[in-house]
């Protein structure tokens, strides 16, 4: 992962830009922010940096800095239920970051579910927040039906967000646009897939003797996030090798058995849907075990660990390396596949794409604290519909990359998304600002930009 000294100026250039647009909002209360307000402006501009580095450059009336201060929470305490997924170390990570630094700051108190997995768990979970007296449900958990669980919400007085984007799931919400409706947060999926291609383009020496054993998890149901990884690393292997597919990669993509993706230059290239399924890493090994195959790509996370015993006897075997990209998660089981060496002197897995947790709460977070304290308006397009937020996640190709990721989010001296950032996304600091232009901040939340700033 390499970085030029034109990007180290970049984010140099990013973090000044930051700062001086936060001004409305100061520093003062900020125990764990790593960044200066600057105290003395008179003008404030609700500029967001976007990810080119070009700022936007729309001019906020004049706000005084110390009212707007003053206005972050200055209201009763919001009581927010969090409705989590599953419970682990990103949970833990998302419910310290919650308790321990949002809320006295912004005078909210979280409640916490245990992890929720089907729609009925969600209605029950709405349910017991309404009866603890709680003003928002922050849903983690994306229901089938995610108009259904907001409605119910609204019928408690509940403001309601979800994890996801705008997509035919979330289409009918949107369209419904209910007034306690905050909107969704999720990743950029089309950013996630291209995570993969431009690693293989930077990082990859192909041969004609090479072997693709792709992993392509729920792409064939309709999941975009597995859709865009393995059409990123068709698209990649066919353009590699100038080949021709004997189908549209679209199509391929719609098996939901194992099959060979035939081709006019003969490269063995082998789609492996699915991942929780019974049998599932019984045909993966057998896969792996052919000895056909030294790509493993997959868009399934944990793979890198449950065929991790596999890989490194088919190593042995057939004496090949084999290199392992993936869909990761942070915790012990990458940084262990990243400490592990191979029978090469390589990792057992080369690349992985990760997300930071405290950026994705953030967003959870500004998107229901704008809606409770009256900004709404500061989320919605043009068409005065909410603007579904999303995150760029990161890609880490060394032991080295994955300890510096790890390392933050520990607490308020790093947490990836201090005060700084979210006060530049509150209605109550900048009331001029739009969807639009919290994405731009948002999108301005890269690798290089947080290692500048914590790191420096």
């Amino acid at each position: 992962m390499k970085r030029s000294k034109t990007t180290k100026l970049f984010t140099i250039i990013l973090s000044l830009i930051l700062l001086i647009n936060l001004a409305a909002c100061g520093n003062q209360a900020n125990n764990g922010g790593s960044a200066e307000s600057a105290d003395n402006s008179e003008e404030q501009t609700a500029t967001a940096p976007s990810e080119e580095g070009a700022a936007d450059e729309a001019a906020t009336e004049e706000t005084d800095p110390d009212a707007a201060e003053a206005a972050i929470g200055d209201h009763e305490t919001f009581k927010i239920g969090v409705m989590l997924l599953k419970i682990d170390d990103e949970s833990a990570t998302i419910s310290k970051y919650f308790q321990d630094y949002i809320g006295p700051r912004y005078n909210c108190e979280f409640v916490f579910s245990e992890a929720v997995t089907t729609d009925e768990a969600a209605i029950t979970v709405i349910e017991n927040f309404a009866d603890a007296g709680c003003d928002a449900v922050m849903a983690y958990y994306s229901s089938s039906s995610p108009e259904n669980t907001c409605l119910l919400a609204q019928e408690y007085g509940m403001v309601y967000n979800i994890n996801g984007n705008r997509n035919p799931q979330t289409e009918a919400l949107y369209a419904m646009n209910p007034d306690n409706f905050a909107g969704t947060y999720g990743a950029n999926q089309p950013e996630v897939g291209k995570l993969f291609s431009e690693w293989m383009n930077s990082s990859l020496t192909l041969t004609d003797e090479d072997g693709f054993l792709v992993c392509t998890g729920s792409a064939s149901t309709g999941n975009v996030q597995h859709i865009e990884i393995s059409t990123n690393i068709m698209d990649f292997i066919q353009n590699a090798y100038g080949l021709t597919f004997d189908k549209p990669v679209s199509e391929l993509l719609t098996s939901s058995s194992p099959i060979l993706a035939p081709n006019d230059q003969g490269i063995e290239i082998y789609i492996y849907p699915g991942s929780t399924q019974d049998g599932y890493l019984q045909g993966l090994s057998a896969a792996l075990q052919t000895g056909n195959y030294n790509y493993l790509l997959s868009s399934v996370p944990m793979v890198y660990t449950q065929a991790a015993v596999v890989v490194d006897e088919v190593e042995a075997s057939f004496e090949k390396d084999i290199t392992v990209a993936s869909f990761g998660i942070l915790g012990d089981a990458l940084k262990t596949s990243f400490e592990t060496q191979d029978r090469f002197g390589n990792s057992s897995i080369n690349m992985a794409t990760i997300k930071s947790p405290t950026l994705v709460a953030s967003i959870a977070f500004i998107e229901i604290y704008n809606v409770l304290t009256g900004y709404r308006n500061v989320m919605e397009d043009e068409n005065g519909e909410m603007s579904g937020l999303q995150f760029k996640m990161w890609s880490v190709s060394s032991l080295e990359e994955y300890n510096t990721v790890a390392g933050w989010d520990k607490d308020e001296t790093n947490y990836i998304v201090d005060y700084d950032v979210i006060d530049s996304m509150l209605g109550v600091c900048n009331p001029d600002l739009t969807g639009e232009k919290i994405q731009d901040v948002l999108d301005s939340v890269t690798f290089d930009y947080v290692s500048q700033r914590l790191n420096q």
